[in-house]
């Protein structure tokens, strides 16, 4: 379906956007929040234990976030469709990309629970040698990896309701299972009220049945049918060859960025604790502080799904533009503010932890520098997330995992193996590195390839 890049359709004024926008983000952003927060908690109690059981259960998390990040290609692609076709009030095939989302899901989290009970313990030690460590993760993973089916099918549903804007659902369901899971995780790792005292393995559990829950909720949603998406399977068929040939040219690519991206962070830890293994607990509690800026992200990408997807698909290309522009400086803005919290309270959050004085200290040096990157960081997301709903693939793939395996990864292991350099300035020098990205994103943003109607 051909429109006019001329076409220009409504443009609100900045507060009537903003408005918006919050109306659609506000939800999303409310869900990360409390999914931070508990994750944080979540944690803190690891934590309680020592460093070597953090680190054990974080580098199996490394694993889990491998088939995250292909799950999110899977799904983000199939709701780049979906939040097209919504806009151009094509409801069958919106519901058909819908299903391949969720059948793709599955498949994919199969592999992956396949794969990591078939070898845990060779994964684990991919990344680390201490034997507590090890066994910590392993103890973790004896639930975890059962989490990863039900998983699967939440995320499916979760990200096509937020591509057409309905993110209040989501917002309820996720909020139910992170409270749920925290709770678990106090009485399952302690022991409390008469509950076993389970350590990792309570960690593990607690997920387990959270997502259970989560997916059992997603499940009662859709198969209602009260809101847009339905059981209805056979919606595929209106998925001709000719659409499947057009979504498969841009998902594979994303899907691929995902997977090497991911594999790329993966290696990034490997380099870490190359530099400093009994240090990596404050690498740890650095991305979990670092998960505060994923609450922008997440509204990030329902307003884009809504405000730039939604009307790239009706051919409203110079409103697409105008509402992309204005999402960048907002997500900008709001990010920078939390970098500026988190930059005052660098000196306390290590203190919430059951680790020595050193990894306190890199800790809350590695806060401040990852807190005056925000804005930065933020922007990169924003670019990347516009470029995706235009179906800027190639483009996506340069400035995510292109950056990492080109620039990012060669620069990490020469430090690692010939410089030696210590925690906090390997940290820095990495990190430093998102400047170049965002000259190149900004680059491929301006060159307007990104606005087009994929309908």
């Amino acid at each position: 379906m051909a429109t006019s890049p001329g076409h220009l359709g409504h443009l609100p004024d900045s507060g009537s956007f903003t408005k918006q926008v919050l109306a659609v983000a506000f939800p999303v952003m409310i869900q990360q929040l409390i999914m931070s927060s508990m994750g944080f908690v979540d944690s803190v109690m690891v934590g309680q234990i020592n460093a070597e059981t953090l680190s054990g259960v974080v580098v199996t998390n490394r694993y889990f976030m491998v088939m995250q990040a292909v799950l999110f290609g899977v799904t983000s692609g199939a709701g780049i469709f979906i939040a097209q076709y919504f806009g151009a009030s094509e409801h069958e095939k919106s519901q058909g990309f819908f299903m391949l989302s969720v059948g793709g899901s599955l498949a994919t989290a199969s592999f992956f629970l396949i794969l990591i009970s078939a070898m845990p313990d060779r994964i684990l030690r991919l990344f680390v040698t201490h034997p507590t460590t090890i066994e910590a993760g392993l103890n973790y993973l004896v639930f975890i990896r059962f989490s990863y089916l039900p998983y699967a099918v939440s995320l499916a549903s979760m990200t096509a309701l937020r591509a057409i804007g309905l993110s209040r659902p989501p917002m309820l369901i996720g909020s139910l299972a992170v409270l749920l899971n925290t709770a678990l995780n106090y009485l399952l790792i302690f022991g409390r009220f008469g509950f076993p005292e389970m350590g990792a393995r309570g960690a593990g559990l607690a997920t387990l049945i959270a997502r259970c829950l989560e997916m059992i909720l997603y499940l009662v949603l859709i198969l209602r049918g009260r809101h847009y998406f339905t059981s209805q399977f056979d919606a595929i068929r209106s998925l001709n060859r000719q659409i499947l040939s057009r979504a498969i040219g841009r998902v594979i690519p994303l899907i691929s960025n995902e997977l090497f991206w991911s594999l790329g962070i993966a290696t990034l830890f490997w380099t870490y604790a190359q530099v400093d293994e009994p240090r990596i607990a404050s690498l740890v509690i650095v991305e979990m502080t670092g998960n505060i800026n994923f609450i922008i992200f997440n509204g990030l990408g329902a307003a884009v799904s809504v405000f730039v997807g939604t009307r790239l698909g009706s051919g409203r290309f110079a409103e697409a533009k105008a509402n992309a522009g204005r999402l960048m400086t907002l997500a900008a803005v709001c990010s920078l503010s939390c970098g500026v919290i988190v930059f005052a309270l660098s000196a306390y959050i290590p203190n919430l932890f059951n680790v020595i004085d050193e990894i306190r200290h890199s800790a809350s040096q590695m806060l401040r520098i990852n807190a005056c990157l925000y804005a930065v960081i933020t922007l990169n997301v924003s670019i990347f997330f516009i470029l995706r709903i235009g179906g800027e693939m190639r483009s996506t793939l340069v400035i995510d995992s292109g950056c990492m395996w080109l620039i990012v990864i060669p620069i990490a292991i020469a430090l690692s193996q010939l410089a030696q350099p210590t925690m906090v300035m390997f940290y820095l020098a990495l990190q430093s590195l998102e400047l170049f990205k965002l000259l190149l994103g900004a680059w491929f943003f301006r060159r307007g390839r990104w606005i087009r109607n994929l309908t």
